[in-house]
C-alpha cells in the first residue's frame, strides 16, 4: 500500500475525473507541462504538509495537514468564464467527498490564484486551488488512516 498522501491524490483525481468541462484530462504530476491537446484539464499535486502528534506513547498518532494543489488550465476568448466554470465544478465535486473516501478527516479550499499567460497567441491561463486536507495515522503506519 502507498503513503496516505498518494492515496489522497489518487482519490481526488478519481473524484475529479469526468467533470463536464475537463473530462478525463486529469493528471497527478506537475513534472511535465500541460499540453494544449489536454486542455481544458486539471493537474493535482502535493505542495507541503505539516504534522503534529496527537497522542503520546511508544507509537504516536499523527495529525497531518496536506496542502494539495489542483491546477485548472484552459484557453480561449472567454478564459475567465471557462476557469470559473472549472473551479465551480471542482468545488462541487470536492464538497461531495470531504473525507476523501474516509482517507481524511476533512478538507477545505484555502486559496485560489489566477494566472494569465502573457506570451500566448490565444488567451490562456490557469487557476491554482490550494486545498487543506487533514488526516491522521499512526506514525509507524502512514499507509492507513485512523
Amino acid at each position: 500500500m502507498s503513503h496516505l498522501r498518494q492515496q489522497i491524490r489518487e482519490r481526488v483525481a478519481a473524484t475529479l475525473s469526468g467533470l463536464s468541462t475537463t473530462g478525463s484530462n486529469v493528471f497527478q504530476s506537475r513534472v511535465y507541462p500541460m499540453e494544449q491537446a489536454n486542455l481544458p484539464g486539471l493537474i493535482i499535486y502535493s505542495v507541503s504538509e505539516n504534522s503534529t502528534p496527537i497522542t503520546m506513547g511508544a507509537v504516536r498518532d499523527i495529525e497531518a495537514t496536506l496542502t494539495l494543489a489542483i491546477e485548472a488550465y484552459a484557453l480561449g476568448a472567454d478564459l475567465d468564464d471557462k476557469l470559473d466554470k472549472i473551479c465551480k465544478e471542482v468545488q462541487v465535486a470536492m464538497s461531495g467527498d470531504r473525507t476523501v473516501n474516509s482517507l481524511a478527516k476533512d478538507l477545505q479550499l484555502d486559496s485560489t490564484n489566477i494566472v494569465f499567460a502573457q506570451e500566448s497567441d490565444v488567451p490562456a491561463g490557469y487557476v491554482t486551488m490550494n486545498w487543506s486536507v487533514t488526516y491522521q495515522f499512526a506514525e509507524d503506519n502512514p499507509e492507513v488512516s485512523i
